[in-house]
């Protein structure tokens, strides 16, 4: 945290704090600020600052197959217009990537890859990959794995952020 500092002795004075919310992780936070002068009574005061992640929100009730471990959601929304699909691969984890093939550049789709789990495909080519975004070893075409986004979550939150 910075702040200014009070300059010479007229009141009132200003006193600004900043957080260092660069380095601040998604959540609420508290602190007290005490003032204190000679010949003054002492006065604290409580500060509560709330930090919400950015990106791509997405309501995890409104994609049921995220509510099992190994579900997949395809075209969630877009991160620089791009779709994005995200897989529950905990029970307080997500995994989000790009739905865009690095060989091709056509929008890849969820699937099922032999009633084992979910897996992306592209349609233009058969590649297929993995709910962990890498590519799976019985696909007819080789190429690299999936661009894996940010996912910022919270155990017991309703809502993900993709960046």
């Amino acid at each position: 945290m910075t702040s200014t500092g009070l300059s010479g002795t007229t009141a009132p004075a200003t006193l600004t704090v900043r957080p260092e919310a660069s380095t601040l992780a998604a959540g609420t936070y508290t602190a007290t600020i005490t003032v204190a002068a000679t010949g003054a009574a002492t006065r604290t005061t409580a500060i509560t600052l709330t930090v919400v992640a950015s990106g791509l929100a997405v309501t995890i009730a409104n994609w049921p197959a995220l509510a099992n471990v190994g579900g997949a959601a395809g075209g969630v929304g877009n991160v620089a217009g791009v779709g994005v699909s995200v897989v529950r691969t905990g029970a307080n984890s997500f995994a989000a990537f790009s739905m865009r093939c690095p060989h091709q550049g056509t929008t890849i789709r969820v699937a099922n890859f032999n009633n084992t789990g979910s897996a992306f495909r592209c349609p233009n080519h058969d590649a297929l990959w993995n709910s962990a975004g890498r590519l799976i070893p019985a696909s007819r075409q080789s190429t690299s794995s999936l661009t894996a986004l940010s996912v910022t979550y919270a155990a017991g939150d309703t809502v993900l952020y993709v960046s």
